[in-house]
């Protein structure tokens, strides 16, 4: 454009001298370099970027920040996200509760569950050697003691192996116990709801946020923990690849504009972390493997460091587009200007360092 205003300036305005339209040509040269957007754009992200890990938040990417922007559905896994994590056993309902809590923990010594963990801290009793151990992810394990089987699991996991269960109602997380597919007794879990995590709940709700809750827990318990912390929709009995297909569901409901964001921490949860548009993983108690995957990590393990990624968000992209204002709006006026011959030099180097200078300092305000 620069060469153009100095080779046809003098052919449609010849009353005007060839190094005048020279003068000019320079003067919109300058004027037209886009240092202030190649600098103050992507400085603007690391600012964010930086901004967030000062609050121990960990954002993987500029992307990430526009995301949270345009999010409208937050799901949650339900243990060691929604909730704490630590489990510990309320009751054992069995005819002889000692023995069942002993044979469940010999069980449980091969997995890294938390339920399983928390099974092995309530009993007192030696563990028994348990043989060909099998684990089901998120549903239970079996082994074989004394020539018989043993099958420790959820409803889902009972129904499966074709074991009836008493008809009872019951609330927390529950772990039912099979020898040789007869039904022997109950141990329920209790879990502690996160400190935060009712407050962010009605933040996201109040910002017109949609919330649900994905867990392998029954029904009855993930409703209740649902309607506690008032979460909009929660969806139980899950296994870790329902998971992903309910969440692929749910994003077929947005626009292509909208995102998604899935909370989770354990190693079944990294395959969702990859589907959503914003995987967030919990950095102290968090699977290896989550993290990983996570496009942003709350290394507090708190939920309402979300709602802190989403202002920081809204901060920098605000800032963003008032960097892209100025620039375009300032370098706009003075091209105009230094083409009609009204714009001197020193003009043209304020619309080119002088913006990308005003633009940077714009930028560092996210950092306050």
């Amino acid at each position: 454009l620069a060469l153009l205003v100095a080779i046809v300036g003098p052919i449609l305005v010849p009353s005007v001298s060839s190094s005048d339209w020279t003068y000019r040509a320079l003067v919109f040269l300058v004027a037209s370099c886009p240092c202030a957007l190649v600098l103050s754009i992507p400085l603007s992200y690391f600012a964010g970027i930086g901004k967030a890990s000062k609050s121990n938040i960990l954002v993987k990417g500029g992307q990430v920040l526009d995301d949270l922007v345009f999010m409208k559905k937050a799901v949650f896994d339900k243990t060691g996200t929604l909730s704490a994590g630590v489990f510990e056993v309320d009751q054992v309902v069995a005819d002889n509760p000692g023995e069942l809590l002993q044979l469940a923990a010999s069980l449980e010594q091969y997995s890294s569950h938390p339920l399983a963990q928390a099974i092995l801290r309530a009993n007192t009793l030696p563990l028994l050697p348990m043989n060909h151990p099998k684990e089901f992810a998120g549903r239970g394990i079996s082994g074989q003691y004394n020539q018989q089987t043993i099958h420790l699991g959820s409803s889902w996991y009972m129904a499966q192996h074709q074991i009836d269960l008493p008809e009872t109602i019951w609330h927390g997380s529950l772990m039912h116990l099979a020898i040789d597919g007869q039904y022997r007794g109950t141990i329920e879990l209790k879990d502690q709801m996160r400190p935060t995590t009712k407050s962010t709940m009605q933040a996201l709700n109040h910002q017109g946020i949609t919330t649900y809750v994905l867990s392998g827990d029954q029904n009855t318990t993930v409703s209740e923990m649902a309607q506690a912390v008032g979460i909009d929709y929660a969806y139980g009995q899950l296994l870790p690849e329902e998971k992903v297909e309910k969440l692929k569901e749910l994003k077929t409901q947005l626009s292509p504009k909208e995102k998604i964001m899935f909370v989770g921490d354990g190693i079944n949860d990294s395959l969702v972390l990859q589907q959503a548009d914003i995987g967030v993983a919990m950095g102290h108690q968090g699977a290896d493997i989550s993290i990983e995957v996570a496009d942003m990590v709350l290394m507090k393990d708190d939920l309402s460091q979300i709602l802190e990624a989403m202002t920081i968000a809204e901060k920098t992209r605000s800032i963003v587009l008032n960097n892209i204002i100025l620039a375009l709006v300032t370098k706009a006026i003075v091209l105009v200007l230094g083409a009609l011959g009204y714009a001197p030099m020193l003009l043209a180097v304020f619309a080119d360092v002088g913006v990308t200078l005003l633009a940077v300092l714009n930028s560092l305000r996210i950092l306050r």
